[in-house]
């Protein structure tokens, strides 16, 4: 017997705010919002797709060595996607680089751990909203 199972997921979408747009320059005129689909059977994994003002969706490959614990860099550090105490929030950093965000990420845990060091990261970077879950 053949069993037909249907995959659920969640989708978050997170509109950028034009006073971020203005700071990521030119990238930023034509990212409009980003779009976090994850998948519940599937532990940390989820697609992170820019989406810009045409509505053209461009996936953001990120498999970064920090995916693992719960966090992802999109766009080379200017946002951290943080997945932690089952909750998934985006955060603006307007780093210099991915290495930026895992360093910082690094020094924070030092003392009390990799969750604690992504806790404390998560809350000293400015919070986007989303703007709908599915």
């Amino acid at each position: 017997m053949l069993e037909c199972t249907k995959e659920t997921r969640k989708v978050l979408t997170y509109t950028i705010p034009d006073r971020i747009r203005e700071e990521l320059g030119d990238d930023g005129r034509i990212i409009d919002r980003i779009k976090v689909v994850s998948f519940p059977d599937r532990h940390n994994t989820r697609g992170v797709f820019l989406c810009t003002t045409r509505n053209d969706e461009i996936e953001e490959v990120s498999p970064t060595p920090m995916q693992a614990s719960g966090l992802v860099t999109i766009l080379d550090g200017k946002f951290v996607l943080i997945h932690s105490e089952g909750e998934t929030t985006l955060h603006f950093t307007n780093a210099r680089s991915e290495d930026e965000v895992i360093d910082e990420v690094y020094l924070l845990s030092e003392k009390n751990g990799l969750a604690k060091g992504i806790a404390s990261y998560k809350k000293m970077m400015p919070r986007l909203d989303d703007a709908r879950a599915s």
